[in-house]
């Protein structure tokens, strides 16, 4: 009876590697790319990590995320920058960050 189940297994491991060996494989060198594809559901919050962020700093990180696939992006606007003084408003920096956000 013990010889029937090693016969069993030895049988089953072959038919394993038999099919193991015939599966097609990728070629040896060559890497499968995916292409990024956007997804509107998908959305990035950039926060400068500091006050001394440069505008080819953060080209760089918008760069990034929309490699990455996101189809927007959340930026944070502070009244207190917009209008530093009452009734003087300064939409430099956001006008900045949204022509960076294409």
């Amino acid at each position: 009876m013990e010889k029937k189940v090693f016969i069993a297994i030895g049988v089953a491991l072959a038919v394993a590697i038999g099919i193991l060996v015939a599966l097609p494989g990728e070629p040896q060198g060559q890497k499968t790319t995916i292409a990024p594809q956007k997804n509107e559901k998908l959305g990035l919050v950039i926060n400068p990590p500091s006050q001394q962020v440069t505008v080819d700093k953060i080209r760089q990180v918008y760069s990034q995320a929309a490699e990455s696939g996101a189809g927007r992006t959340n930026l944070y606007l502070f009244w207190n920058h917009i209008e530093p003084e009452q009734d003087k408003y300064n939409w430099k920096d956001t006008d900045i960050l949204m022509n960076l956000n294409q």
